[in-house]
């Protein structure tokens, strides 16, 4: 009785979440985030940015430029703005959902995981 309703929470969710991918756009399910942080730390550093007194006038100029990082990726695209963007962490943390979309690792882990290393960075008594 207990598994029967396990798997049944498990084909819920998994059906769950190829609707959700069903109604994502193919850009969006394609999206390279590192790559297009890269374009924007770059974009970030032109003198037409850099002649932008705050951050305010900065957004105007590059949320149209890299619409689906400012819509969707909102935390990334605020640090790459204020040049606060760990790449490295980044990517680390693009290799954990990789891993979860290939069915590598759970979310649970892969959370705890990337929880760990954040927790050990900013946190722990040094």
């Amino acid at each position: 009785m207990q598994n029967d309703k396990k798997y049944m929470l498990k084909q819920k969710i998994k059906s769950m979440q190829d609707k959700r991918n069903k109604q994502r756009p193919l850009e969006e399910l394609t999206f390279d985030v590192m790559g297009q942080v890269q374009k924007m730390m770059k974009e970030v550093e032109t003198p037409e940015v850099q002649q932008c007194v705050d951050d305010l006038k900065k957004n105007e100029l590059l949320k149209h430029k890299f619409p689906i990082l400012h819509k969707k990726y909102m935390p990334i695209y605020i640090a790459t703005l204020r040049r606060q963007m760990d790449l490295q962490m980044l990517k680390f943390m693009l290799s954990k959902r990789n891993m979860i979309v290939k069915k590598k690792t759970t979310e649970f882990d892969a959370s705890k995981e990337v929880g760990q290393i954040l927790y050990d960075k900013y946190s722990s008594p040094m």
